[in-house]
Order: C-alpha cells, then sequence, then structure tokens
C-alpha cells in the first residue's frame, strides 16, 4: 500500500500525528509529495525544485524524511523506485490556479490502475489547460525563479510584522506562501475570530479548524507587498483590541 497525501502542508504535523499510529503495522513505504512552491531563501533551495516529504518504513519505527532540492526518490534504490507514484501539479509553481491540471508517473502497472480509476470518475482536462500546462513545462524557467524570489521577501516581510503583533505567536514557514498563526492567548476559536475579523477589519483569514487545529488562522502571502502591510495594520489593530 501506498499512501499520497495531497494535502495543503500547513496539515502536515496534524496529518502525521493521525496517520503514523494507525499505519503501525504496515510493510510498505509511504510517500507524500507536496505541490507548494517552496519559498526558502536560495542558500536552502535549489532553483527548479519542489519539496517532496517521504515517509520510509523501518523496523518498529516511522522515519520521516525531508528531501529539499533536485534530488529524486527515486534514486534512493530499486525498492523504492518500484513502489514510486509522484504526483505534482501547475497551480503553485505556474500560477495556474483554478485550471484543474495535473500529472503522475508511476510504474506501468500502477499506472495502469491509476488510469482505470480515474477514468470512471472524472473527465478529461480542457484543451487549453492542456496546451497552457505544455507551455509551462517548456517554457524559461525563471519566471520559476523569479516568484520564488518575491515569495521570500513576501514571506519574510509578513514574519516580521507577526512577530511584533501581541498576543499572537508564529513559525516561520518552510513551503508554499501561508503562514498558521497562533492566537490561543487570545482565547477566541477560529471560526469566530475570523468572522469577527472580517466583520471588524475587513480582513479575510481561513479558520485553522480546517487544518486541525481551533487556536489558529492561516494568513496567505501570495499578494502585493501593499495588500501584506494594509493587512497586517488591521491585523494589528484587531488583536490590541483584544
Amino acid at each position: 500500500m501506498t499512501l499520497i497525501d495531497l494535502a495543503n502542508p500547513t496539515r502536515f504535523l496534524a496529518l502525521t500525528a493521525r496517520v503514523l499510529p494507525w499505519l503501525a503495522g504496515a510493510t510498505v513505504i509511504l510517500l507524500a509529495i507536496g505541490l507548494y512552491l517552496s519559498a526558502l531563501a536560495p542558500d536552502d533551495y535549489q532553483q527548479g525544485a519542489t519539496v517532496k516529504i517521504m515517509f520510509i518504513h523501518v523496523p518498529n519505527a516511522w522515519l520521516a524524511m525531508f528531501v529539499w532540492g533536485v534530488m529524486s526518490i527515486a534514486s534512493l534504490g530499486k525498492e523504492v523506485y518500484d513502489q514510486m507514484i509522484t504526483i505534482n501539479g501547475f497551480s503553485k509553481a505556474y500560477s495556474m490556479t483554478g485550471w484543474r491540471i495535473g500529472y503522475t508517473a508511476a510504474p506501468q502497472e500502477i499506472a495502469a490502475a491509476i488510469d482505470t480509476i480515474q477514468s470512471h470518475t472524472t473527465s478529461n482536462v480542457t484543451t487549453f489547460a492542456q496546451y497552457g500546462a505544455i507551455a509551462a513545462l517548456n517554457g524559461d524557467q525563471q519566471v520559476v525563479a523569479d516568484m520564488r524570489e518575491e515569495f521570500n521577501v513576501r514571506r519574510e516581510f509578513m514574519l516580521d510584522r507577526l512577530g511584533k503583533i501581541k498576543n499572537v505567536r508564529v513559525v516561520e514557514p518552510n513551503g508554499a506562501f501561508y503562514f498558521l498563526v497562533n492566537i490561543e492567548p487570545i482565547g477566541i476559536r477560529s471560526v469566530n475570530f475570523a468572522e469577527k475579523l472580517l466583520s471588524k477589519q475587513k480582513v479575510a483569514v481561513v479558520p485553522g479548524i480546517a487544518f486541525g487545529s481551533d487556536f489558529t488562522v492561516r494568513f496567505s502571502y501570495a499578494t502585493s507587498l501593499d495588500v501584506i502591510n494594509a493587512g497586517m495594520d488591521r491585523f494589528e489593530e484587531f488583536c490590541n483590541q483584544h
């Protein structure tokens, strides 16, 4: 059995805590491939790479490995290669959110089984999205590097702003373009918090209960620095009032 988790990286820790005990008796490799473009500093993240999160089963334990850079997980050995399923998409790296197109690469037997199931559950991808995906893969990849650098600037800016706001805690994210902000000191659960913040300050966040943590909210920095700064001003004012 191979389990692929396509969830937002925000859910990774919660997913790990829930899944690993259930897999205590498993005897195969568990792989989770992150589809989100990482916004790491150049020293930590090689150009053109995607984040891959891999769990390898070892006797009586699970070993979690984070593989950064352009190394292929399948290159670790034939046993891994024969069970490897790669799933990727275009939404984040190529800003094709909503185009609903992705791809898989797997051993022929597994690929055939995937095709059998998929062909009876979803329809084919529309033609213009396929041409868009081809253009993205064959085009100049410098745009991806440029976007990653810009997201890193936004990440550092938002991290600095959040770190100065009272009654909230935040951990620097290592991927995607989200912050999961701990609001527990304020004492308001995530759905109520999000509703109040939207009503009073016109700032939209995602309640953390969707990711298994009811005293957190998720912020996105996939927008301009001006918008981020204005949003942080309003968020800080809201927190100061609580």
